[in-house]
């Protein structure tokens, strides 16, 4: 939904990602937030291997990957 009357006009979302903004930065400690999102950038599970296949073969522990 488009709220024309707003300064500047807003999208319904946009107060629902503020909200969620707000709730999310009083939860957790900026900086330990910068240090998940540099890992992220950095670790390359392939890094050294042929591929990323090769890489988590070298995993020996047990694991769980999102992407």
């Amino acid at each position: 939904d488009w709220d024309e009357s707003a300064t500047p006009p807003r999208f319904a979302v946009e107060s629902y990602l503020d909200h969620n903004a707000s709730k999310f930065g009083s939860q957790f400690d900026a900086n330990a937030y910068l240090a998940v999102a540099r890992a992220m950038d950095h670790f390359d599970l392939g890094r050294g291997a042929a591929g990323y296949e090769e890489g988590v073969a070298r995993i020996v522990a047990p694991a769980l990957i999102v992407g």
